[in-house]
């Protein structure tokens, strides 16, 4: 369930993605970041695109929303901000989320690349991160039955305490967040 501010009769939902580093990275699961991952990337040119890019999402996802993309072992860390653009596609045709299990997409830029990042075993051992459902099921499986496997949405407080840590490491990503980031009742 969301719990995210009404803005303009639309919410901003906090989203983790928890991806392989096979689509993360040039070499299969190594090597450097994938040019569809550097910051000011926008997954499609034209909205009706039949090969425009999209990132496996929660059906639920809104246009403008905000998403940490986690890459999983061997990295197992937070590492890039990306922002939704766009409706949900339904993916269940495309030949990888077939592959995947994947049925939800979406378009997205990327806001910015964490060079400082958060990694798992930091956020299993931090208050409150340590208590989201995410952590304690150790990124494995839905949110909800409903939901597509590797994508939880992040409450208020795991999403402050995630935001302060990468900020402090990363303070060139202050504006960015300051710029995309819907205000909250209580603020960042």
């Amino acid at each position: 369930m969301r719990k995210d501010v009404d803005v303009d009769g639309q919410r901003q939902g906090r989203w983790l993605w928890v991806s392989k580093p096979r689509y993360t990275q040039d070499d299969w699961d190594s090597g450097p970041d994938r040019d569809e991952l550097e910051p000011g990337y926008r997954s499609f040119s034209e909205p009706d695109d039949p090969d425009r890019g999209w990132w496996s999402c929660d059906p639920s996802t809104k246009p403008g929303d905000l998403a940490l993309l986690y890459r999983t072992s061997p990295y197992s860390e937070v590492r890039w901000l990306l922002r939704t653009e766009g409706a949900v596609l339904d993916v269940r045709n495309d030949p990888d989320a077939q592959r995947e299990g994947f049925s939800w997409g979406v378009a997205y830029e990327v806001l910015a690349r964490f060079d400082h990042t958060v990694t798992f075993a930091e956020m299993s051992l931090t208050t409150p991160l340590d208590r989201w459902e995410a952590i304690t099921r150790k990124l494995h499986g839905r949110s909800d039955p409903d939901g597509e496997k590797g994508v939880w949405p992040i409450p208020l407080g795991p999403w402050k305490a995630l935001v302060k840590r990468l900020v402090s490491r990363n303070p060139e990503t202050r504006d960015v967040f300051t710029k995309y980031e819907r205000p909250t009742p209580d603020g960042l």
